[in-house]
C-alpha cells in the first residue's frame, strides 16, 4: 500500500516563483518604492489583494495581471500539495477544485510584515520580511496518509497489494481521487486549529539588471514561498 514520503520542496517546479516576472523600472525608485513593491507582490500572490500603489509602481501591471498571478500561484501550490505532499497521482476536476479552494482559504491567513528597504552600493535593494509560517499541514498525523489510502482501496474491495496491482488504470484513478478527497477533507477539518510557527526573518533582494529594471532574486522568493505553508513542521514552536 501507499507510503507517505517527505519531498524536498526546493526541487519543485519553479512555476511557484510567480513574482519574478514583475519588474520595476529603476528610474527614480526609492526605498519606500522597494518596500511597496515587495508588499504588493506578497498581497497579490498570497492574499489576492491588489494595491493601487503597487499597480501604479510596477510597469505594465494591471489588476487583471495581478489576478492572474494570484490564480497561477494558487494553482501551483494546490498542485504541490496534491502531487508532492499527499502523493496524489490522478487528481480529477473535483479534487483539483477542492485543493485550490483549500489553498485560497489557507493563503487568506498569510501573516507577514514588510520592513523598510535598504539600498546597497551595487544599486540593489534589500527588504526584510518577517513571515509567520502557517501551521496546518503539519497537524496531520503521519499515519493518516496510509489510513486514507487503505480506506479508499477498501471501498473498492481492494485489500491486498496483488489486487491493487491488477486493477485497471481507470479503477486506480478512482481510488486515487477518493483518497485525495478524503485527505483534503481532513485538512479542511483542521482549519479551526490553524496556527503559526516561529517567525522567520527573510531577506528579499531586488536586483538591478543591465536593462535598468529591478526584479526579485528568484532564490529569495523560492525560500519565502517554501516557508509560507509549513508542510513538515520545520518551524513549529
Amino acid at each position: 500500500m501507499r507510503v507517505h514520503m517527505k519531498r524536498i520542496r526546493s526541487v519543485y517546479l519553479a512555476g511557484l516563483v510567480i513574482c519574478a516576472a514583475a519588474v520595476l523600472a529603476a528610474c527614480g525608485v526609492s526605498r519606500a518604492d522597494a518596500s511597496t513593491y515587495v508588499r504588493g507582490e506578497l498581497d497579490a500572490v498570497y492574499r489576492g489583494v491588489y494595491n493601487e500603489d503597487y499597480l501604479e509602481l510596477v510597469e505594465d501591471m494591471t489588476k487583471a495581471d495581478a489576478e492572474e498571478k494570484y490564480k497561477a500561484n494558487v494553482s501551483a501550490e494546490a498542485e504541490y500539495m496534491l502531487y508532492y505532499f499527499m502523493g496524489v497521482e490522478y487528481p480529477d476536476d473535483a479534487v483539483t477544485a477542492k485543493a485550490e479552494s483549500l489553498i485560497k482559504e489557507i493563503y487568506s491567513h498569510a501573516q507577514y510584515t514588510v520592513g523598510e528597504a535598504d539600498k546597497l552600493q551595487s544599486g540593489d535593494f534589500v527588504v526584510e520580511v518577517t513571515l509567520s509560517p502557517i501551521e496546518i499541514m503539519s497537524l496531520l498525523p503521519e499515519d493518516i496518509f496510509g489510513e486514507k489510502w487503505q480506506a479508499a482501496c477498501a471501498e473498492k474491495g481492494i485489500t491486498t497489494q496483488e489486487q491493487l496491482n491488477n486493477v485497471s488504470e481507470e479503477e486506480y484513478a478512482a481510488i486515487d481521487a477518493a483518497y485525495a478527497m478524503a485527505l483534503l477533507e481532513e485538512v479542511e477539518g483542521l482549519l479551526p486549529q490553524l496556527s503559526y510557527g516561529a517567525d522567520q526573518d527573510i531577506m528579499l533582494q531586488l536586483e538591478l539588471g543591465d536593462d535598468n529594471y529591478y526584479s526579485m532574486v528568484e532564490e529569495d522568493w523560492q525560500y519565502l514561498d517554501g516557508v509560507m505553508i509549513d508542510y513538515y513542521g520545520d518551524y513549529t514552536e
